[in-house]
């Protein structure tokens, strides 16, 4: 159920039609496990997506360009990565103000409300680790810009979405050599 609700939007609508598709997929057996979820690709997320934001947030620049090359070989859609990123920085928004609180990333990551798969957890709370409450607004600035950008008739969309992402990589870089 994370990793459904890790995929998709969580409002009722989306959770609701991700579990319809899966259980067309399940069949008679009516088994329904993470490997069902990644196979039918779960939310629309392409490959490559997630391990390229992954990759980006946790200092990784070059693993995070062959990712995204993979994304976008995939089909990924410019927006839909756009929108993970999003998520991903308001996701570590979050779970910040929780620490900053006094309260244990890990921990927080946790709880189902988080949405954050089990086998991620780990790898988000040292993200959380790496990024300040300031470095995160920043990053959040620079992707609604470049969504915005992205939605202008005629613009280079795949190259932006690659320059904002290459730029959260190499300042998430600098930051884990702290």
């Amino acid at each position: 159920m994370s990793a459904i609700l890790e995929a998709v939007a969580q409002d009722t609508d989306s959770v609701a039609a991700e579990v319809q598709k899966l259980a067309v997929y399940a069949g008679p057996e009516g088994v329904i496990d993470l490997a069902g979820v990644e196979a039918v690709g779960s939310g629309g997320r392409e490959a490559g997506l997630d391990e390229a934001i992954d990759a980006a947030f946790s200092g990784h620049p070059n693993l995070m360009v062959q990712r995204l090359e993979q994304a976008f070989g995939g089909g990924a859609n410019p927006v839909a990565i756009l929108n993970g990123t999003g998520r991903r920085v308001r996701l570590l928004l979050q779970v910040r103000a929780g620490v900053e609180g006094g309260g244990n990333a890990a921990d927080i990551l946790k709880h189902p409300k988080m949405g954050v798969f089990w086998k991620r957890q780990a790898e988000v709370a040292r993200q959380v680790s790496l990024w300040s409450r300031n470095a995160l607004e920043d990053v959040l600035t620079a992707t609604l810009e470049a969504d915005g950008q992205v939605k202008r008739a005629g613009s280079p969309d795949t190259a932006l979405v690659e320059q904002l992402l290459i730029r959260i990589a190499r300042r998430a870089e600098r930051m884990s050599r702290r």
